[in-house]
């Protein structure tokens, strides 16, 4: 049954006059070139995969392989909106106001469809064309003859032959149906832009797939993307489906997009400053240079937010650290548009979910893992030494790939959004526990006298820090108070004495000749697999504990014992042989010290 131009016209012109008064359509959007996508939108909806762009010096044709038109289409393009009044600029039906704007390149754009060949007057009034076009693949045509003058005409040619050039096949990556877009032109190179899904899967309500893009020049590949997309298809607050697609790499890893327009099918000219790639049938400014401020679109966002969820779930069980670089968490930075729903639900899920690798190769909640500041500690202080110092039986080092990703938001989302408790030297002395480390191998004290080596603020003399930890005890944040010092016994001792100065341990380098009577007179001497070691040995000399001689064993052993009578005679007398050696072969000064 043939379309009745007739009837439309008087229809149209009823409604809109003479349609003259139309005019300010075409000059809703800034870049002439944008009616391009609103031809794509029509193949689009049409259900087209193929379309063919061919750009002489007089016109563009438009051409795509979807179902022909029909009478709705006819009125549909014909009109303003469907439903609305022409003087509501704000209304973008499945033709409508968008398709009025191929009147900044054309007078009365011509379309030949399957058996209907008609050209559109005055925006609003369609003429049966007897001249007929047809092409074998591509049922229908778009015919767009430039308007001006020879120079006009030659400067909206070059134009689009510059959208195309710059046009990104990322353009088309959220179309369901077109596949292919070829451009050719008199001049350039033929384009090919191409979208290929090489995989498909569903889970419950979300859709994920695989998708390679590419755009090519004379059958050379000039760039090639790769994304996984996922859709929410059952949207529990709209009807409408919602998308987001991350970039990936040549390993299948997700990385961050540098450009990130939301889409509304096609990019919209509004910058959503996510890593990722949204789109959502959102309501847009007619120029599609703004996102409306509406229930419609917070419902959208809500439904964003639920399925870059879902997605995170997915994927982070192939590429855990991989997904930071992709969510919206950068600290201090002002989320809007409707991304700051976007935030708040990324921010509760990483608040709340057991997603936190530990280093242990577990999952936790942010509450049970801590961040070490030094990287020593992984290898000082095992979990359960951790949990011991924290007096928290649930916490866990965070994972030391987390914590040395090369994305420093990261860290500050971390620190700053998330408070996740941190461990630091000070805290590690405050919170020292010798009990803790007396089944210590030596090894273990060596490593740690090695550190203690490169933290001379955490053991020099009055040294007090603050501790970030939270604990019933406040205990002083210096090492130099604490039972550290590994003696030839296998116990632990303070360096110093209670006057902070005084030695409470002494090398046992140096004491070769005086090892067996030091011994026997349970003298503090530290642990000689310490001493072998040359950066714990420093360590020790840096601390000041110095080589003991036979007056430091009489003042610190020997004399206090005889404030009980009761010494054997044996001691007695193996004390004054100590005594007449140290007479005979020590100076004054050490001399001195026993007076």
């Amino acid at each position: 049954m043939s379309i009745n131009y007739e009837n439309i016209c008087k229809t149209n012109k009823e409604a809109y006059g003479t349609g003259k008064g139309l005019s300010y359509l075409d000059k809703l959007y800034k870049d002439k070139t944008h009616f391009v996508y609103e031809l794509l939108q029509n193949a689009e909806d049409a259900e087209a995969t193929r379309v063919k762009f061919v750009i002489q010096n007089n016109r563009l044709q438009f051409f795509h392989d979807g179902r022909c038109f029909n009478e709705k289409d006819v009125i549909a393009i014909c009109n303003v909106g469907e439903g609305t009044k022409a003087n509501d600029s704000s209304k973008i039906g499945k033709f409508g106001i968008g398709f009025k704007s191929v009147y900044s390149y054309t007078d009365a754009p011509e379309i030949h469809s399957g058996t209907e060949h008609f050209k559109i007057n005055n925006y609003v009034f369609p003429v049966k064309l007897n001249s007929k076009l047809s092409d074998k693949n591509y049922p229908t045509i778009f015919v767009l003859k430039f308007s001006g003058n020879e120079a006009e005409c030659l400067e909206k040619k070059e134009n689009l032959i510059h959208f195309f050039e710059d046009f990104s096949a990322r353009d088309i990556l959220f179309l369901n149906n077109i596949k292919s877009i070829t451009v050719e032109t008199e001049l350039t190179d033929t384009i090919l832009i191409k979208k290929a899904i090489l995989e498909t899967k569903n889970d419950n309500n979300i859709r994920q797939s695989n998708i390679s893009l590419t755009y090519s020049r004379v059958q050379k590949c000039i760039s090639e993307e790769h994304y996984i997309l996922f859709t929410l298809e059952d949207c529990d607050q709209s009807a409408t489906r919602v998308s987001i697609a991350y970039l990936i790499d040549d390993s299948g890893s997700p990385i961050a997009v540098r450009q990130s327009p939301f889409y509304a099918y096609f990019p919209t000219s509004i910058e959503s400053d996510l890593s990722f790639l949204v789109n959502a049938p959102f309501e847009t400014t007619p120029a599609r240079d703004n996102l409306k401020t509406c229930s419609k679109n917070d419902l959208l966002f809500e439904d964003i937010a639920t399925l870059v969820l879902k997605s995170l779930d997915i994927i982070r069980s192939n590429h855990t650290l991989e997904v930071f670089s992709c969510m919206p968490i950068q600290h201090n930075h002002i989320y809007k548009n409707g991304t700051d729903i976007i935030y708040n639900q990324v921010k509760n899920y990483f608040n709340t979910r057991h997603v936190w690798p530990t280093n242990d190769g577990l999952f936790c909640p942010i509450q049970h893992v801590v961040f070490p500041s030094d990287d020593t500690f992984y290898n000082l202080l095992s979990t359960n030494q951790l949990r011991q110092l924290n007096k928290n039986q649930f916490i866990h080092w965070i994972s030391k790939d987390i914590k040395n990703i090369k994305f420093k938001p990261l860290k500050e989302f971390l620190i700053e959004e998330l408070k996740i408790s941190q461990f630091t030297p000070e805290d590690f002395a405050a919170h020292y526990d010798s009990r803790i480390f007396k089944n210590c191998l030596s090894n273990w004290f060596v490593d740690f006298y090695k550190w203690l080596n490169t933290q001379n603020n955490l053991w020099e003399k009055s040294s007090e820090k603050h501790s970030s930890l939270q604990s019933p005890n406040q205990f002083s944040a210096s090492f130099r108070h604490k039972e550290i010092i590994l003696l030839t016994d296998g116990t632990l001792c303070t360096p110093f004495k209670d006057d902070d100065t005084t030695p409470n341990a002494f090398t046992s380098d140096n004491t070769k000749s005086f090892l067996e009577i030091f011994q026997n007179q349970n003298f503090n001497l530290i642990s000689e697999s310490i001493m072998k070691d040359t950066l714990a040995c420093q360590f020790i000399r840096s601390l000041g504990l110095p080589d003991p001689n036979l007056v430091d064993l009489m003042i610190q052993r020997i004399l206090p014992k005889y404030h009980d009578k009761n010494v054997s005679k044996e001691i007695y007398h193996r004390d004054i042989g100590l005594l007449r050696r140290i007479m005979t072969d020590f100076g004054s000064d050490d001399k001195n010290r026993l007076i």
